[in-house]
C-alpha cells in the first residue's frame, strides 16, 4: 500500500481514528450477517458509501476509496432474492476490506513511532545540500542551534537515494556523509532512533513498498515534510541551502531555514 497522505488539517491522530471507526462498523456488521441476503447486500452498499464519504474527507489520496470497488462489490450490488450463495461473497469482501484498512492502519501507527509526538524531540529534517554543503552534521549541535532540549535529525529514504546519486558522481562530501551514516546504521536496531551525540539523535524513515515518490526530488521532500507535521503538534524544521525548497515547504505549511552560514563547509571540501 503506497504512503496515504492526509489532507490539509488533517492529522495522524484523527485520521486513525476515522479508520479504526470505519474497521469497527464493518466488523461489527459481519458478525451479524443474518438470513435477508438482499438486507445484507444494502446494508453493506450503504456502509461502503459511507466509508468512501469519510476517506474521501480524510486522504488526498486515494487508493483506500478505490479499493472499496472490487469486482465482488459490483456482484453484491446485483445480489437478489435469487442470488447463489450471496453470504459467502459479502464476507469475503468485508474481509478484504478488513484487510486494507488494517495495513492503513498499521502505517500510520508505524510513522506515528518514527515520528513521534508530544513530548518527544523537536524534528529536523536537513536536505540533501545541506548535508553536501554544510559541515558534517553529527558535528553541529542541533539542538543548541534551534533552542531546543532535543533534536530527532529525520532523514528519508529519498534523501540517502539522493546522496547515493551524488557519491556515484565523484561529489566526495556525499561519499564522507553517507561514510558516517554507515557508521551510525551499523550500531543501530532496525529503524530505532540513533544517538549521534547529547541532544542529537538520527530517525531514518522509509518509505512504504509501493509508495510512488513525484518525479523531483525536491519536490518529493516537501511532501513528506508535510506528511511528517501530520504526527506533531511543533513544527517540523526543514533546514536548506535552497530558496527554491523554502518556496516548496511554505507552500506545503512547512516550516523552513536557510542554513547559516557558520554552518557551512569550504568549498574545497564539498567538491
Amino acid at each position: 500500500m503506497q504512503w496515504q497522505v492526509f489532507k490539509r488539517g488533517v492529522t495522524a491522530e484523527s485520521a486513525l481514528g476515522q479508520l479504526v471507526q470505519i474497521r469497527s462498523s464493518v466488523e461489527g456488521f459481519r458478525s451479524a450477517l443474518n438470513t435477508d441476503a438482499v438486507l445484507a447486500a444494502n446494508t453493506y452498499l450503504r456502509w461502503s458509501e459511507d466509508a468512501e464519504r469519510v476517506l474521501r474527507q480524510t486522504f488526498s489520496t486515494t487508493d483506500l476509496v478505490e479499493s472499496l470497488y472490487t469486482r465482488r462489490y459490483w456482484h453484491i450490488r446485483e445480489i437478489s432474492v435469487d442470488t447463489p450463495r450471496p453470504f459467502p461473497l459479502i464476507r469475503d469482501e468485508i474481509d478484504t476490506q478488513l484487510a486494507s484498512l488494517t495495513s492503513a492502519i498499521s502505517q500510520i501507527e508505524h510513522y506515528g513511532r518514527l515520528l513521534g509526538g508530544p513530548g518527544s524531540p523537536s524534528l529536523v529534517l536537513l536536505d540533501t545540500n545541506v548535508l553536501v554543503h554544510g559541515i558534517q552534521f553529527q558535528d553541529i549541535l542541533w539542538h543548541s542551534e534551534f533552542k531546543r532540549t532535543a533534536v530527532a535529525l529525520v532523514l528519508p529514504l529519498v534523501i540517502i537515494d539522493e546522496l547515493d546519486k551524488l557519491k556515484d558522481k565523484g561529489i566526495r562530501a556525499a561519499g564522507g556523509v553517507l561514510k558516517a551514516l554507515d557508521g551510525l546504521l551499523d550500531s543501530a536496531e532496525g529503524l530505532e532512533p540513533i544517538r549521534v551525540r547529547d541532544g542529537v539523535h538520527l530517525q531514518i524513515v522509509d518509505e512504504p513498498y509501493l509508495h510512488r515518490r513525484l518525479d523531483r526530488a525536491d519536490d518529493e521532500i516537501a511532501r513528506q515534510a508535510n506528511y511528517f507535521q501530520s504526527f506533531r503538534e511543533d513544527p517540523v524544521i526543514v533546514v536548506t541551502r535552497d530558496r527554491g525548497m523554502r518556496v516548496r515547504c511554505k507552500a506545503r505549511r512547512v516550516d523552513a531555514a536557510i542554513l547559516p552560514s557558520h554552518l557551512e563547509r569550504r568549498v574545497t571540501e564539498a567538491s
